[in-house]
């Protein structure tokens, strides 16, 4: 008789690095009920290593009884779909008061042209 494994019951999270030196990104996979089952890091821009963290997750779900079929795509959709917020948000910052000039002059350049830099001069 064949072990009959419950469906799918936890929701993976991305807590990736923004602004930081680190490239390792935390994954945390909790129960339906919020509660973290496991969490471990890994620089996820790199597919080996996406790859061996889903075998060191896949180990501790067994254990629990859950199923892991679709960890490594429900990963790499969940990367993917960080990866390209972020760099939505980069794209569509402006600049504050607290950004420096090189921040302004990218943004001009990338939202405006070369040409809104020299439209004050006379």
């Amino acid at each position: 008789m064949t072990e009959k494994v419950p469906p799918m019951a936890w929701k993976l999270q991305i807590d990736a690095p923004v602004n930081s030196r680190s490239r390792r990104a935390t994954v945390i996979i909790t129960d339906d009920n919020g509660q973290t089952l496991v969490t471990d890091r890994a620089d996820l821009t790199s597919i080996r290593e996406r790859r061996e963290l889903v075998k060191r997750v896949r180990i501790h779900l067994q254990n629990r009884k859950l199923a892991t079929r679709g960890l490594a795509p429900e990963l790499d959709q969940a990367w993917a779909a960080l990866v390209d917020k972020l760099r939505t948000q980069e794209t569509d910052r402006s600049p504050t008061d607290e950004s420096t000039v090189f921040d302004r002059v990218q943004y001009l350049l990338a939202n405006e042209g070369a040409a809104a830099i020299y439209s004050n001069e006379q």
